[in-house]
This record gives C-alpha cells, structure tokens and sequence, in this order.
C-alpha cells in the first residue's frame, strides 16, 4: 500500500538515485489493505513505522499471517500441510479453489455504488500518500508515476459474473478516483485498465 511505498522511499528508496520513482496500484485489493496496517509514531508525530496484523517479516523475508508461536500445534500443522499442498499439488490447489467457490460470495466493497466511511477514509490514504510521494520526488527532482494494474472485474466475462451477484457495482468508480487524485497532484498517470477491456484476450491475463 501507497503508506509502505511511502515510508521505503523516504528512508531507502531514494538512496538509490532514482530517475522515476513509478508507484503500481492493483486497483481490486490495495485500497483495502489499508485496513491491515497499523503506525507507529515518534515524538514529533512522525510516520516511522508500519505493522502488520496480516504479514510479517521472518528473516528478510515477508511471510502471511501470525507467527508460528502464536498458533496452537494442531493450527501449525495443518497451516504447514496446506502450504505444502497448495505449493506442490495442482490438484489439491484445483479442488481447494473450487470448494472455496461454492461457499463464498465474491463481493469487493471497492466496487460498491455507494461507499461505507471506512472505504472512504482508505481512498483518502491513498490521496495522502500519494501525494507524501510526489513531495518527496518533487523536492529531489525526480519524476513519479502512477500505474493503475486492473484486476480481474475488469475482464467483462468475469465482470458480468460479478455483477449476478453484486447488481449494485461500478466497476469504474475507484479507477476514477484515482485518477482524479493523479490530476490534481500532478502525477503521470499509466492506466492499463482500457487495454484489459478491450482485448478478446484479457481473460490470459490472470492465472
């Protein structure tokens, strides 16, 4: 999420002289993963810090979910026996996939006509930080860009499924919004989601 992205470049990224600093955004999921992070301040109510209740860093190496000691032994070895399995075995992952499917209801409140206050206040961050980015670019003379990577609701086989189950949905709106946050700080913006809509190939895009 654009807070992380942030706080790395302020403290690393730009050690590494930067000619473009190109900020991705994978519009289905990052907006919302805001609500994972947690920020510690110092003194001077300064963001130095982001946590995780989701991730976590074991060894230089960024792992999902809490760490082994904190789980039961029975939740530890069926976490490892399903990672071995999803990671090896096609057909587990296959099966896995598809009973998952039969019991949950794809829904993304990013596409939601109308917005709950918590949906709101994280495409505000967005905002926010994008535009800490573009300060810090600005004052070192660097150029900064903005990809927008559509997910999967903008295949429009895979939209119309979507919307069978969710007929209130606006597939454009959170696009938009960035967007508009791109032209009002100034920001070069690549948006990739007209060529996934319009290729007959989108749907190879995705695994």
């Amino acid at each position: 999420t654009e807070d992380t992205y942030y706080v790395y470049l302020r403290e690393k990224g730009m050690a590494f002289k930067p000619d473009l600093v190109m900020v991705g955004i994978f519009v289905e999921n990052d907006i919302l993963d805001f609500l994972k992070n947690n920020y510690v301040f110092d003194a001077q109510n300064r963001l130095i810090k982001i946590t995780s209740d989701s991730y976590r860093v074991d060894n230089g190496k960024l792992r999902r979910g809490l760490r082994n000691e904190t789980l039961t032994l029975f939740d530890q070895s069926y976490s490892y026996a399903k990672r071995f399995l999803l990671r090896y075995s096609r057909s587990y992952s296959f099966f896995d996939a598809k009973v998952n499917g039969l019991f949950q209801k794809e829904n993304n409140p990013i596409f939601d006509a109308e917005y709950s206050q918590g949906v709101n206040q994280n495409f505000e961050k967005v905002g926010y930080f994008l535009r800490a980015i573009k300060k810090i670019t600005d004052e070192q003379g660097v150029r900064m860009a903005v990809i927008l990577l559509p997910g999967k609701a903008s295949v429009e086989e895979l939209w119309q499924r979507y919307l069978e189950q969710n007929p209130m949905s606006d597939r454009e709106k959170p696009r938009k919004i960035i967007l508009q946050y791109c032209q009002k700080y100034k920001i070069a913006c690549f948006d990739l989601w007209p060529y996934f809509i319009n290729s007959s190939n989108a749907d190879n895009y995705y695994f």
